[in-house]
């Protein structure tokens, strides 16, 4: 028995429809992969104005693993730049064309996604700082500072000394100990009673809850 298997013309074309659909989604964004020798640095300093969203965790590695991504409109007229200065490692988001863009900073996420991934040592000091940005971070550090204005902030692992500021995000940490001091003017507070209080941690919200507890 001959059978013959027809196509509807209309899945033939819904189906080129999605490969084209996907090729531009994997070769819209703009990313880029960095290493860098730790030798002498010691604090790693991150501006994160405009960056959506900050990643950070440590590792037994020596060297400082960059990866950047940068999406929407206008992804290849911005880069993720790094810069040594003594023993500091700065991270920002830089504009690296001059084609006009408008100079709306209410809308500034609508043409520039970009995502800050970051490798580091353990036990390094690390401080950031960010307009719009959500941040989380595992692992081992030294003394960690934050100053967010929109995002949340989560802390996975461990610091001698932590301070987290937010205006709208919540704030959520998970340790082994604490000595916490936490406020919230308007969101709620929720701190396991830790015994052991040899690290410090100070947070701060205006409207985000903060939430600081033990590892399941």
């Amino acid at each position: 028995m001959n059978t013959t298997k027809i196509i509807q013309p209309w899945i033939f074309y819904f189906k080129a429809f999605l490969i084209v659909l996907f090729s531009q989604f994997v070769f819209a964004q703009n990313t880029s992969i960095k290493k860098i020798e730790a030798e002498n640095v010691e604090i790693i300093s991150i501006d994160g104005n405009q960056l959506f969203m900050i990643e950070v965790m440590t590792s037994n590695l020596k060297e400082f693993k960059i990866t950047s991504i940068v999406d929407g409109e206008y992804e290849n007229n911005y880069q993720i730049i790094s810069s040594l200065d003594e023993n500091t490692l700065n991270i920002k988001l830089e504009r690296v064309a001059f084609a006009e863009i408008e100079d709306d900073k209410r809308n500034a996420h609508k043409v520039i996604d970009a995502k800050l991934l970051l490798e580091i040592p353990k036990k390094m000091n690390l401080s950031i700082i960010s307009d719009i940005a959500s941040v989380q971070l595992d692992g081992n550090y030294n003394t960690i500072s934050i100053q967010l204005r929109q995002g949340y902030c989560i802390l996975n692992g461990s610091s001698k000394t932590t301070s987290i500021n937010t205006i709208d995000g919540n704030i959520s940490v998970i340790t082994e100990e604490a000595d916490v001091r936490a406020i919230s003017n308007k969101g709620s507070v929720n701190v396991y009673p830790y015994n052991l209080k040899t690290s410090i941690y100070s947070l701060r919200s205006i409207n985000g809850d903060i939430s600081v507890r033990r590892p399941d």
